[in-house]
């Protein structure tokens, strides 16, 4: 669904950001180090990183609209969209 959207946006030259696959892919990523066996011992640590990362993470995606301007500004752009 993803590449599928991206194409669609391509062909229109549609302004992309990458959001919504960033939100895709840390999703997949902490999913498949929660079911994962013995990547970090005990499960409690495991039950931890994943929970934390996911915390960060929504952080970051929910700070993103404060985050844009400072982007922007530190790549020298005027559009405040990264």
């Amino acid at each position: 669904m993803s590449a599928e959207s991206a194409a669609r946006d391509v062909r229109r030259q549609a302004g992309r950001g990458i959001t919504s696959e960033a939100a895709f892919l840390v999703s997949f990523l902490l999913g498949a180090l929660a079911l994962a066996r013995d990547v970090i011992r005990p499960p409690a640590y495991k039950f931890f990183a994943v929970a934390a990362t996911a915390v960060v993470a929504t952080v970051l995606f929910s700070a993103k609209p404060a985050l844009n301007p400072w982007c922007a500004a530190s790549r020298g752009r005027t559009s405040p969209r990264c």
